[in-house]
């Protein structure tokens, strides 16, 4: 379905993965315009970013995600990012990205 923003979210986690960052950054857009208020596709869109070596908007793009739900300002909160699909390489990568701001 062409408004399926789990799907596109889903996209954007695996084709990070595969360290296809135009594609994942194509996808996690679209599923961040489909349900804005959702944080997660704004974790994965700076965690994205992050890998890309763009700090600043990762840093910018992680605060929106932040704003929509404060438990995201807690390292302990992270670990319920595997629940939503991510791997354990990625969620370093938001530690990583939440010590930095």
């Amino acid at each position: 379905k062409p408004d399926n923003e789990i799907a596109y979210y889903n996209l954007s986690l695996a084709y990070h993965r595969l360290k296809d960052f135009n594609s994942a950054i194509t996808n996690a857009e679209k599923a961040v315009k489909l349900e804005p208020n959702n944080p997660h596709p704004l974790v994965a869109l700076a965690m994205i970013y992050l890998d890309q070596g763009d700090s600043k908007k990762a840093q910018d793009t992680y605060r929106k995600a932040r704003d929509l739900d404060g438990r995201y300002r807690q390292k302990w909160f992270l670990a319920h990012l595997k629940e939503a699909g991510f791997s354990q390489e990625q969620i370093k990568l938001v530690e990583k990205l939440l010590s930095e701001i």
